[in-house]
């Protein structure tokens, strides 16, 4: 008889996550089974059967295939049709990334990380190793942390490690983990520790807590201090922490990474930074959207003035009752207003 494995979730991370909390029951149902399931390995990024995994939910192929594809809309899941490669995007949120390297799993989990399909790894291999040590002893005799080994490691085998981390040879090392180290004008997708396209944009206003005015008079002062780019996720992580109940003090906190810039790394903050960057994506979406529905209302408006009566009658009497007269009543104001 096989016995089955234990996994762990994270019930604040899951059920209170600002990724989460607004899905349907059909999204969490499928995210919770994916975070679960028996195909799952040590990585999160593992092949199933849609047929067999759909039965184990209630549903068929089909409709497990919508809810998977509607979940990686919105970057909760990666699903590749051709391989049936499932990424659960937020897997180290329930999984410890520094058990998935110890000794007893190392070997395993990166032969694992070996048949991520190749699209994903740059971008999975970075989120896997920002969820590393980057300040503490290995333990095996190396003067490298647990983050930069593991980065060597990866290198060794033939993977792009798009961090830096500070024993490579072809990089200065910079004790803050944000350094911007790209050349100007570099658009190439080499970034920092936490530093993406994403999460940081000198032109966008910062997101505060909700604090009292005089609270957060003095945390912007504070963090007027920041380099320009850690400001915005210093105070995603005080927010985090606030909602959790995890902070006393969010000024001591900000004051402490004034003080220390280079002690800061973003964790529990990475879900409200990550649900601002959607919220804005969803934002600039409709915003476009927008802008070809009225593009489209004005290359109608420009047809429909310079429309005979008997023009218009023969493009448009296929049309229904009800849409007819609506389009006729438009064409009747804008040739009022023409006239005018």
């Amino acid at each position: 008889m096989t016995m089955g494995r234990q996994r762990t979730i994270n019930d604040a991370e899951f059920w209170r996550s600002p990724k989460i909390a607004d899905r349907t029951q059909e999204d969490k149902a499928t995210l919770l089974y994916a975070l679960t399931s028996p195909y799952s390995n040590i990585v999160g990024v593992y092949s199933i059967v849609p047929r067999i995994a759909a039965a184990e939910m209630g549903w068929t192929a089909d409709q497990l295939l919508v809810i998977l594809k509607r979940l990686e809309s919105l970057k909760l899941v990666q699903y590749d049709e051709a391989t049936s490669f499932v990424w659960v995007r937020n897997w180290w949120d329930h999984n410890s990334a520094k058990m998935a390297v110890a000794t007893t799993l190392r070997a395993k989990t990166y032969a694992q990380i070996d048949e991520v399909p190749e699209q994903w790894r740059v971008e999975f291999l970075r989120d896997f190793l920002m969820r590393l040590p980057a300040g503490e002893s290995n333990n095996s005799g190396s003067e490298l942390s647990l983050r930069d080994l593991v980065a060597a490691d990866m290198e060794g085998r033939g993977h792009t490690v798009s961090i830096p981390y500070r024993y490579r040879t072809d990089r200065v090392s910079i004790g803050y983990q944000h350094p911007i180290d790209r050349a100007t004008g570099n658009t190439t997708n080499t970034l920092n520790s936490n530093f993406t396209p994403n999460n940081y944009n000198a032109d966008l206003p910062l997101d505060y807590p909700r604090l009292e005015i005089s609270v957060q008079r003095q945390l912007a002062t504070i963090v007027g201090r920041l380099p320009t780019e850690m400001r915005q996720d210093v105070l995603d992580e005080i927010a985090a922490k606030i909602q959790c109940g995890t902070i006393r003090s969010p000024i001591k906190l900000a004051q402490h990474f004034a003080n220390n810039p280079s002690s800061f790394v973003i964790s529990e903050g990475l879900a409200i930074r990550n649900a601002r960057v959607q919220r804005r994506a969803a934002k600039g979406e409709l915003e476009n959207q927008e802008q070809i529905r009225n593009n489209e209302l004005a290359n109608i408006d420009a047809q429909l003035c310079n429309m005979s009566e008997e023009q218009f009658e023969r493009m448009h009497s296929h049309l229904p009752p009800n849409a007819l007269q609506q389009l006729r009543d438009r064409w009747a104001r804008l040739r009022t207003k023409g006239s005018i």
